[in-house]
């Protein structure tokens, strides 16, 4: 880039910045109008095996950045608008592991990333992590993708818990490129950029900034990191990829064949883990072939922290749907049921009662009577089968339909297949949010899908494959009878 700040400082600060980062030699320091702030931030530092030590510019000292048409990452020549890659064939069952960065010293002070690499993890960054890497410790993981920013890097090297298998940096991994955006805070991004930051705000996959497209180069770059991932010549069986919030919604909207206009509509939480399954359903033994794989969401955004936590319904309270899939005498659900209302989700749950279409309407009429009524703060908790999770899940996605605003070469799906791209357990937890002023069912901003409060580690790679296959052999038996 070089990304060059109108009003460089002294010499000396700048000479301290290039020397202790790569990125930083291609960026000039912005001053403060008052001087003030801190010239140098040692990020706070631990031993062992939970990761290096990273100095980052001092927050108080970041006002702005000028792009200027190029940076480290320029080379890569994977800044591209347009239509991103099929997903590789595979000859064998994949197991996906995503995780966000723990917050950083950005995200707590609310100032745009993107791809720049000044900020590190907060303390409660390095908590979050943490969990993060007790949460997956039985994952049998074979091999490691991170993203080469900082603040990746470090809750890389906290969840990866010192495994001896191979760690790859994986430059198509890092955040989206937002260009001149990149350092504002939230009153610099609306008074300097007002335009631009409304077309951000509201259609930001058609959104433009010098020049560029942002959300659709990353929904290409996404395709690039798969090719990489899926075709490593390591073919691992389960992998780690540990990257950002905006690249993570690309790499799972790209996998599930979700166009651009898809972006936002999946929380990625600091710390999260996100669990895909690529299934191989081709033939078995010596006719074993590379073929497309089939792509399901085990879970989706399993947050360090616990549903329904205030810090994840921001300064206005989201009118809400939470489902919990199985039957409501199970003790997983009742389990789950308790879960929710130790934190405040006190309201009686809506049961689902008769056929799958039934549940689906009984529920869907209530979401819509929560959403056309007046007022913050609506929940809506009900219990379902799993078909009717992932019916009412769809619809409160919506179908994708080729056209204006989507990707060329975009597979048509309704609603329900749509839904059908995630897995639903016994017990598991989908949260979905409305924000002020959505009235539509098909405008639901998914919180997380299939949460489940394991307080310990996920399904191993074994049981997950193994589940494939049969579901896989069940599929044959079916479509022979």
């Amino acid at each position: 880039m070089a990304l060059g700040l109108a009003s460089p400082g002294s010499a000396r600060h700048t000479a301290n910045l290039r020397s202790s980062s790569p990125f930083l030699r291609s960026c000039t320091r912005c001053a403060r109008p008052d001087g003030g702030g801190r010239r140098l931030a040692q990020a706070r530092g631990w031993a062992g095996n939970r990761g290096p030590r990273y100095e980052t510019l001092g927050d108080d000292d970041i006002v702005g950045w000028n792009w200027t048409g190029s940076d480290e990452f320029t080379p890569l020549n994977d800044r591209r608008d347009e239509p991103p890659l099929p997903l590789p064939r595979l000859s064998s069952s994949r197991r996906i592991v995503l995780v966000r960065h723990g917050q950083s010293t950005w995200n707590a002070r609310n100032r745009i990333q993107g791809s720049s690499d000044f900020s590190v993890l907060t303390d409660l960054g390095v908590e979050q992590a943490t969990v993060t890497q007790k949460r997956l410790a039985g994952m049998d993981f074979q091999c490691m993708f991170y993203s080469p920013l900082k603040r990746a890097a470090q809750t890389s090297e906290i969840v990866w818990g010192g495994r001896s298998a191979p760690a790859v940096k994986l430059p198509s991994l890092r955040e989206i490129d937002l260009y001149s955006f990149q350092g504002l805070d939230k009153v610099d991004r609306r008074v300097l950029y007002a335009q631009e930051y409304k077309a951000w705000q509201g259609t930001p996959a058609e959104f433009l900034i010098d020049g560029h497209a942002p959300v659709r180069e990353l929904w290409y770059r996404a395709s690039l990191a798969w090719q990489h991932i899926l075709l490593s010549e390591l073919q691992p069986q389960c992998s780690l990829v540990v990257a950002h919030n905006a690249v993570n919604q690309a790499l799972l909207c790209t996998a599930l064949g979700l166009p651009p206009p898809f972006f936002r509509r999946f929380a990625q939480t600091n710390g999260a883990f996100t669990v895909l399954d690529f299934k191989y359903s081709g033939p078995e033994g010596s006719q074993r072939v590379p073929v497309q794989p089939t792509v399901q969401v085990e879970r989706m955004n399993q947050f360090p922290s616990r549903p329904l936590n205030p810090s994840k319904t921001g300064k206005s309270t989201p009118k809400r749907l939470v489902l919990i899939c199985g039957e409501a005498a199970s003790p997983a659900v009742q389990a789950a049921l308790t879960l929710l209302a130790s934190n405040g989700a006190d309201v009686p749950p809506l049961l689902g009662i008769g056929s799958t279409a039934q549940q689906v309407l009984d529920i869907s009429t209530a979401v819509q009577a929560a959403l056309s009524t007046p007022g913050e703060g609506r929940v809506v908790t009900a219990v379902a089968c799993a078909e009717a999770c992932q019916l009412l899940l769809g619809a409160c996605l919506g179908a994708v339909v080729p056209g204006v605003g989507q990707e060329q070469g975009t597979t048509a799906r309704d609603a329900g297949e749509v839904g059908r791209l995630f897995h639903m357990t016994e017990g598991g937890i989908t949260i979905v949010n409305w924000m002020p002023g959505q009235h539509e069912m098909s405008a639901g901003i998914v919180l997380c899908v299939n949460y489940l409060d394991t307080g310990g580690s996920s399904r191993s790679t074994k049981e997950a494959v193994a589940d494939a296959r049969a579901r896989d052999a069940q599929a044959t038996t079916n479509a022979a009878a």
